[in-house]
C-alpha cells in the first residue's frame, strides 16, 4: 500500500512539470520553422536541365568522304621518266601541295594510268618498260591530276646478267657467302668467297 501511494504521488508531481514544458518547446520551435519556410520561399528556382544530345555514330564499314582536293596541286617526282633497258622500272613520289605551301605524301594513295601499256605498263606502284617509244603517265589523287612524260629505250636489248648485281646478292641471300659456309675465313669444301660478297671482284673467276 505504501509503495502504491508513493508511485501515485510521483505521477501527480510529474504531470504538471511536463504540461508546463510542452508550451515552451512549442514556442521555441515555431520561429525556427517559420524562418526555414521563409528561406525556402526566397531560394531561387533551379534551371531546367538541358536534354542530352546524342551524336549519330558512323555506320560500320563506311569511311568518311575525303575532303575536296579541287584547290590542291599534285606534285610528282621526277617530272619526267626515262626507262633504259628491258628490265628497267621506276617508282616515283607524289605529294599533295596545299594552298599554304605545306605538302602531304600521297604516293601510296594515287591512281596510275599509262596511255600506252605496250610501251610503259603499270605494275603495282611501278612503271615498267615493255617496248621502245613514248607514253604519258597519268597520276590522280581525288580531283588533283598530273601527267608525266615517259620514254622507253633499249627494251629489246638482250638481258645482260651481272655477277655483281645478280649473282652475288643471290649467294648472300641463300647463305652461301655467310660465315658458316663459303664466307668463312678458310672457306668450305675448297671454295672460298668473300663474306657476304663484300669483294665480288675476288669471287668472280
Amino acid at each position: 500500500m505504501r509503495l502504491t501511494a508513493i508511485l501515485s504521488l510521483g505521477a501527480l508531481l510529474l504531470v504538471p512539470m511536463y504540461a508546463s514544458a510542452a508550451p515552451a518547446r512549442a514556442g521555441k520551435t515555431a520561429p525556427h520553422r517559420a524562418a526555414a519556410k521563409k528561406a525556402s520561399a526566397t531560394r531561387p528556382a533551379r534551371a531546367p536541365r538541358k536534354a542530352a544530345t546524342v551524336k549519330p555514330r558512323p555506320q560500320a564499314g563506311k569511311k568518311a568522304a575525303p575532303a575536296s582536293t579541287a584547290a590542291l596541286r599534285l606534285e610528282v617526282t621526277p617530272a619526267q621518266i626515262v626507262l633504259d633497258g628491258p628490265t628497267a622500272r621506276h617508282t616515283g613520289l607524289a605529294a599533295l601541295v596545299r594552298p599554304d605551301g605545306s605538302r602531304k605524301d600521297v604516293t601510296s594513295a594515287v591512281k596510275l594510268h599509262s596511255s600506252a601499256p605496250k610501251i610503259a605498263a603499270i605494275d603495282g606502284r611501278r612503271i615498267v618498260a615493255r617496248g621502245d617509244g613514248k607514253a604519258v603517265l597519268s597520276v590522280k589523287y581525288g580531283e588533283a591530276r598530273m601527267q608525266v612524260p615517259v620514254e622507253v629505250k633499249g627494251a629489246n636489248r638482250p638481258v645482260a646478267v651481272s655477277f655483281r648485281n645478280d649473282v652475288v646478292p643471290v649467294m648472300a641471300r641463300i647463305g652461301c657467302s655467310s660465315g658458316g659456309c663459303h664466307g668463312a675465313n678458310s672457306g668450305k669444301g675448297g671454295l672460298k668467297l668473300s663474306l657476304r660478297g663484300y669483294a665480288p671482284e675476288l669471287d668472280h673467276v
